[in-house]
């Protein structure tokens, strides 16, 4: 590639960080899109086909409710559990995948000719560490859940509701730090410990500026999403419960925007935490002297 190379860990401005990771994937577009959005036909495929029939029973579900029947609730739930395990695969290939090709960049081996094959170890590598953190994000949050319910128990009246309430501040305060949890390890080789740690150490730390870039970047996503999602929407609206070639058609557009919005909400979040770690950390300079102290 003959553009200007993109240094990752630079202390950016807000703007900066938007404009360098839209520069990334300028440059890279043609990278993503070979090793992204077409290996990812074979989920969208089985995504749409799987859809219709999810949309159906979440129909029946919410009129049988409407009804009185709250057995539903309880009920067969037909293909709902292979669309969310297809739908978190699909999230998890695409997240790994955007990484390693970035990661690639980094190490100065990523090229138009860049196949799948040449990052297809990378990718699971990533895919095993997002998986980790997840985990141990998820068991954290589910111990965390049962030592309130023990305070609840303890506590009582106003102190339960105060109590409650700083929980509730505290929770929405972590949302947006705990996007950055799992960029330590998938770029800076961090243990699954280490990575949550850091993630929420310098998104804490910096937690205007990473408000703000999950703000801009998830309104982005959104108009993404939602002008792919419309014509599915309008058209299940009026034909509920069908399944025909169109209902396959338009829920392969919409299923497709994920594709594209994912990996644009990884490099911009990316570029965030490049910039708040050198920042913090000073990692450009760090990597300076662990290459000359290998020479």
């Amino acid at each position: 590639m003959d553009n200007e190379r993109i240094e990752f860990y630079q202390n950016r401005s807000f703007g900066e960080r938007l404009s360098a990771a839209a520069e990334f994937l300028r440059q890279n577009w043609k990278v993503f899109y070979k090793n992204i959005l077409i290996p990812a036909i074979p989920f969208l495929l089985l995504m749409a086909y799987l859809a219709p029939q999810v949309m159906a029973e979440y129909t029946n579900m919410i009129q049988s409710l409407m009804t009185g029947d709250i057995s539903a609730i309880g009920g067969s739930r037909g293909m709902m559990p292979l669309f969310l395990l297809v739908s978190s695969l699909f999230s998890l290939y695409l997240y790994a995948m955007s990484a390693a090709i970035m990661k690639l960049y980094e190490e100065g081996n990523l090229t138009e000719k860049t196949s799948w094959g040449d990052l297809s170890s990378k990718m699971f590598s990533n895919a095993g560490k997002i998986f980790l953190v997840g985990l141990a994000t998820g068991l954290i949050f589910f111990a965390g859940i049962l030592v309130f319910a023990l305070l609840m128990g303890m506590l009582g009246g106003i102190l339960a509701g105060i109590f409650s309430f700083l929980l509730i501040i505290g929770l929405i305060a972590a949302v947006f730090p705990m996007v950055l949890i799992i960029y330590p390890a998938l770029f800076r080789g961090a243990s699954t410990w280490e990575s949550i740690k850091e993630g929420f150490s310098v998104g804490f730390k910096n937690w205007g500026t990473t408000f703000g870039i999950v703000f801009i970047v998830g309104i982005m996503a959104a108009i993404i999403s939602y002008a792919f999602g419309v014509p599915y929407g309008i058209y299940m609206a009026f034909n509920p419960g069908e399944a025909n070639v169109m209902t396959y058609v338009l829920s392969v557009l919409s299923s497709s925007a994920t594709a594209l919005v994912t990996p644009f909400m990884v490099v911009f979040i990316a570029f965030h935490y490049f910039s708040i770690t050198e920042k913090e950390e000073g990692v450009s300079l760090q990597n300076k002297i662990d290459e000359f102290d290998n020479l």
